[in-house]
């Protein structure tokens, strides 16, 4: 999302015709550049377009009060600062009213807390702790800062909860690169270097965290530097899961060189795939609340545990060695009879993907399918979905498995065209666990380009997007890993799908997956920009759960979530006339009105997913301009049409 600078001057010139302090258009450009923070006209026309990526269908933007007055009164001695201030905001809203307007800090220290609490919407005094909270610092493959967010998902928050999800949607709160010009008012960010870093002016040293020092490449040879692996990744560690507090005064980009990483992702691939299924099985079941989920903390923390020990006698045997009591060495007896029995099970039973029972009346972890290839890159980031259990056991058994029909139903079709893209702008990074099982699935991307080769017509081209940097590359490096011809990029999908149209060749069939997390990044505006492709098909994942819930707040003209999926619906909806029942309905029916406005047939076939406790979550939605891929998604997709708002 950018701002077209130049707009909102000639906006703020026309507003002020009549005002206190009316400005001449040069007048009125030289106060919108002061109070972006430009220091001078000429900075601001090499800008020319202000960005501010910082999602699809928002975006914020910071006004520096005392530079526009300040610039102001020079320029008309009379100048009412804070009168402009807000006509400036008129302006603004009047070109851009999905726009979030705030106030900048004057030049001055202020806590990190303060700065978070004007950011979300809290008062500062009563939430002065804002600080501990989790950050994210968002960057694109060139290594610069295009954004924050912000964790709040904690026990602490729940007294702001409610405020913070009224306000942005959820609990994850996005903040612009903007946001910069606050922490540079708190204390100027220092670097912070991981075991390994290259030192930014002396290239040829590299930061010892045992040493606390920088030195040349082969110190990390010498001796006592055996376990330079496990200190690169714990080091990062306290990096990643850093507190605002800390973080934010510093910096590492993303793009940071490493002496160590290479080697130690190679390590850490090699140990992963050595580690033996009973040490794989103990990591998941950390969170019980029994002698079992006991001892699986002890085993992961305990750096030493023979990980891939492949014996009751080896396991037991280093357990007793080490504990100094008995209740240790009970509870690995235990947590190896429920993994044993859970191996047995796995091997008799006839459907291995259904979940049974173990004889201590734990639900059992299901057995790994043979169809389910290794992860090439464990390292990296998984899906594990919003609370981090796991994502539902539907993302694989109803969305990838509608899609993986559907390719192969359509692979005769697929094969008379010579170049075949998949363009996935929500991509995730390739690789998800369900909850409940002990191992990995590939994502998405990766099952369509896997069941796509398999059925002999693969995609030659895919196009890979997500708003976060480390999971694009994650999701490029497994489809690279299977042998795919992949192209990633990072950013909101809004911003990045006029790249993968220019990225699809010529004549190409394109199949557009649109899976966004929520209705509120399903902006027409990207189906309308990939419907200019000659050749496309999309399935599209329309959020039931995310409409039925929140149609009814967002008729409040002030809320905007919906706004882009489509536009000027809360000025056409009917309400004198629908119930609250009623609204998501409409909604949807004037949804695909709009889809078939740009020349597609939607199927009738749309099949509902649901969570396994009844409560609908998405439709799967497919359109086509061509009757063929219609005739064959229907075919495929049959008998998943339920009503789409049961009663």
């Amino acid at each position: 999302m950018s701002i077209d600078i130049s707009r909102v001057a000639r906006a703020f010139c026309d507003l002020t015709i009549g005002s206190k302090t009316p400005l001449k258009l040069s007048h009125a450009q030289q106060c919108v550049a002061a109070a972006f923070g430009f220091k001078s006209l000429a900075a601001w026309q090499a800008a020319k377009r202000l960005e501010t990526p910082v999602k699809d269908n928002s975006f914020f933007v910071f006004i520096s009060n005392d530079l526009l007055t300040a610039r102001a009164q020079v320029l008309v001695p009379s100048a009412d600062g804070v009168e402009l201030a807000s006509t400036l905001r008129q302006a603004i809203l009047g070109l851009y009213p999905q726009a979030s307007i705030h106030a900048s800090w004057p030049l001055r220290r202020v806590s990190i807390a303060y700065a978070i609490a004007g950011l979300v919407g809290l008062d500062p005094i009563l939430a002065d702790d804002l600080d501990d909270a989790r950050v994210e610092v968002i960057e694109n493959k060139h290594g610069e800062v295009q954004g924050f967010r912000f964790n709040f998902d904690e026990p602490d928050w729940q007294g702001w909860a409610a405020h913070i999800r009224q306000r942005h949607g959820s609990l994850s709160v996005y903040a612009p690169a903007s946001f910069l010009q606050i922490l540079k008012g708190c204390e100027a960010p220092t670097r912070f270097y991981v075991h390994g870093d290259q030192h930014e002016r002396e290239p040829l040293k590299y930061y010892c965290q045992a040493c606390d020092y920088f030195e040349p490449a082969d110190h990390f040879s010498s001796a006592g530097h055996e376990d330079n692996c496990h200190r690169y990744f714990s080091h990062l560690g306290v990096w990643d899961r850093a507190v605002a507090r800390w973080k934010l005064p510093k910096r590492r980009p993303r793009s940071a060189v490493n002496l160590l990483a290479a080697q130690a992702i190679e390590e850490r691939r090699a140990a992963e795939a050595a580690r033996s299924g009973f040490h794989r099985w103990i990591e998941q079941q950390v969170g019980r609340d029994d002698a079992v989920g006991s001892i699986a903390k002890d085993i992961l923390r305990d750096d030493t545990f023979p990980k891939t020990a492949q014996t009751r006698d080896a396991v037991v045997g280093y357990v007793a060695a080490v504990a100094t009591w008995e209740e240790p060495v009970e509870a690995v007896k235990i947590a190896w009879a429920e993994f044993s029995s859970i191996n047995q099970t796995s091997i008799t039973a006839v459907a291995p993907s259904i979940p049974t029972e173990s004889f201590l009346g734990e639900t059992l972890r299901v057995a790994k399918p043979h169809d389910v290839s290794p992860d090439p890159y464990p390292e990296l980031l998984i899906e594990r979905g919003p609370h981090g259990r796991g994502v539902g056991r539907w993302v694989v058994e109803e969305k990838h498995r509608y899609l993986a029909r559907y390719l192969n139903a359509t692979r005769e079709a697929q094969k008379k065209f010579k170049q075949r893209v998949l363009i996935d702008p929500f991509c995730g990074p390739g690789r998800i666990q369900v909850e409940g099982e002990g191992f990995t699935r590939e994502g998405g991307s990766v099952a369509a380009y896997l069941q796509a080769a398999q059925s002999g017509a693969p995609f030659t081209k895919l196009l890979v997007g997500d708003i976060e940097g480390e999971r694009a590359s994650a999701n490029e490096l497994r489809l690279k890993a299977v042998g795919a011809n992949v192209q990633s990029f990072v950013g909101p999908a809004n911003e990045t799908v006029d790249q993968m149209v220019k990225a699809v060749p010529f004549g190409a069939l394109a199949l557009a997956y649109i899976d966004p997390y929520n209705l509120e990044f399903l902006s027409f505006s990207i189906i309308e920009r990939l419907a200019k492709l000659q050749h496309v098909d999309f399935a599209v994942h329309f959020s039931l759960m995310d409409l039925t819930r929140n149609i009814d707040m967002e008729l409040d003209p002030a809320r905007d979530r919906f706004d882009h999926a489509l536009p000027g619906w809360r000025s056409a909806a009917p309400t004198d006339e629908l119930s609250k029942s009623s609204l998501p309905g409409w909604f949807f029916n004037a949804w695909c009105k709009a889809i078939g406005g740009l020349g597609f047939k939607i199927s009738g076939q749309m099949p509902l997913i649901t969570d396994g406790k009844g409560r609908s979550i998405y439709r799967l939605v497919f359109f086509s301009r061509h009757s063929l891929p219609d005739r064959i998604w229907s075919d495929i997709a049959r008998g998943g049409n339920l009503e789409l708002f049961p009663n």
